[in-house]
């Protein structure tokens, strides 16, 4: 899985959360708040209903509570208000609905009334449903907004990023260029650039070091080995003595030991060259100009070729 699409899947994940949170909290706020406003309504109610009572007295009669909305009924103590959600046949919805019932005790003359006022709460729970809805089409068009939002922003920032891995992966060594300039305003990305660079470079070196070194290698193990095939021929032809056969080949014994010391030589200048041998020390340049000349004194002479 892709990075950007890695994090949009995270991002979805806490959102789907936090929304979820907030709108069961919201839902309830707001719950609360119609519930408070549902029993104001039926106290305002149960206020007029008792002014009605001192000027009207056959209301104390009234026993339906479907009919007409209240209904009371003698008591024997006074009590607190009580609130409830409960289920009523209402005539004049000719059905059952969910209402709010407020049920108090108030005292009248020389005893206490009892009264029962209901307030439908069908369009109430209409009202909170289609909250309920209007909550959940709120999170899925944020969470679409904040998809596609995030999605072409961070397309955006991490087009820098593809552009450097771009140009790492085209990258060859010998062909002479580095890696291209890639503008960018992000600190993150110009060290990755800047990393990269280090890296291109210092292969780049290593590589023509290491192509020198091969260079360098064939031109050095090639000069021995001519001498010593050149006194081997010389050696097949000549009808000397066994003295000065065993001469020869000890010449060429002695070039060979001279290549295989060349070899190691050429080894270890590899691996100081590569930081892999970090040990130095001081050789005499004019011993092992020697041992060179010395090697080479039948070819020089050969040639008639003078030392100076």
């Amino acid at each position: 899985m892709k990075l950007l699409n890695r994090s949009l899947m995270h991002l979805s994940v806490v959102l789907l959360l936090v929304l979820a949170v907030w709108a069961l909290a919201f839902f309830f706020i707001v719950r609360d708040a119609v519930v408070d406003s549902i029993d104001e309504g039926l106290e305002d109610q149960e206020e007029i209903i008792r002014y009605r009572l001192e000027q009207d007295s056959t209301l104390l009669h009234i026993r339906d509570l479907g009919l007409h909305g209240f209904a009371l009924a003698p008591a024997t103590a006074n009590t607190k208000a009580h609130y409830r959600d409960t289920m009523l046949y209402v005539p004049s919805e000719a059905e059952v609905a969910p209402v709010r019932l407020l049920t108090k005790t108030f005292k009248y003359g020389d005893g206490f009334q009892q009264l029962e006022v209901y307030t439908s709460t069908v369009e109430e729970d209409d009202l909170i449903e289609d909250l309920l809805i209007a909550v959940v089409v709120l999170y899925v068009v944020l969470l679409l907004t904040i998809i596609i939002v995030n999605n072409v922003v961070l397309r955006r920032m991490w087009r820098p990023f593809h552009s450097i891995l771009a140009e790492v992966k085209e990258f060859r060594l010998g062909s002479g260029r580095g890696l291209a300039e890639v503008p960018t305003g992000i600190s993150e990305f110009k060290e990755l650039k800047a990393a990269a660079d280090a890296l291109v470079c210092h292969a780049s070196d290593t590589y023509n070091n290491q192509r020198a070194f091969t260079e360098n290698a064939a031109h050095e193990l090639q000069t021995p080995l001519a001498i010593a095939i050149t006194k081997l021929e010389l050696l097949a032809e000549q009808e000397g003595s066994e003295a000065e056969r065993m001469a020869t080949t000890g010449e060429v014994l002695a070039l060979l030991e001279r290549l295989t010391r060349l070899n190691k030589s050429l080894l270890l200048l590899a691996r100081i060259e590569n930081r892999q041998f970090p040990d130095e020390q001081r050789i005499s340049c004019a011993a092992l100009l020697q041992d060179v000349m010395e090697e080479f004194e039948d070819l020089a002479a050969h040639r008639r070729v003078e030392w100076t």
